[in-house]
């Protein structure tokens, strides 16, 4: 299962609520945890912010969203001057500013940055994904449905309209499990 969508924002702080509505309520609707889902919108939340103070003269920033695989990436794209250097410690508890690469880097699995000097700053942050409890089904049906568009299961269809081809329940089931554990 592959989910993407990609958004054009305005270099304004208004766009930031949007992207963490667009990405939570579609982590949350696949069944992520809480927590998971939370570390997520937090580092984009600062990269985002990042990309609005020092997106450069370009008026707009992109964000791109790949969830599959039991992981999402997210990509934040801006047209500023490019990122000088990464910090090595948090600063003093008193600043104001400066904490949110160190931050990123704490919620998230991995972190990049593509780096172009007058051209702009990609930040990519990949979050392996936790699952709710009851996430398992919905991903069985989603598995199921996977085995259906890739042929694994034929047309021939019995009154109950389920396909019959040789694929039990059971071992709809079976292949439902190993195909969402991937």
């Amino acid at each position: 299962m592959d989910i993407e969508f990609s958004l054009a924002l305005p270099r304004e702080a208004v766009g930031i609520p949007m992207v963490r509505r667009a990405l939570g309520d579609s982590l949350r609707s696949l069944g992520v945890t809480e927590s998971c889902v939370s570390d997520i919108l937090l580092a984009v939340t600062e990269a985002c912010a990042n990309a609005v103070r020092h997106g450069g003269p370009a008026n707009r920033y992109e964000v791109e969203v790949a969830v599959g695989y039991g992981r999402c990436d997210v990509q934040v794209i801006d047209r500023g001057q490019g990122l000088a250097r990464l910090p090595e410690h948090y600063p003093p508890g008193d600043t104001e500013n400066g904490r949110g690469i160190l931050i990123m880097q704490a919620v998230v699995d991995e972190i990049t940055f593509g780096v172009t000097p007058g051209r702009g700053t990609t930040v990519h942050l990949r979050k392996h994904l936790d699952w709710n409890e009851d996430a398992l089904l919905l991903r069985e049906s989603l598995a199921y449905d996977g085995l259906i568009h890739e042929g694994l299961m034929r047309d021939s269809r019995s009154r109950d309209g389920l396909a019959h081809d040789g694929l039990t329940r059971d071992r709809l089931a079976r292949e439902a499990r190993v195909l969402a554990s991937v």
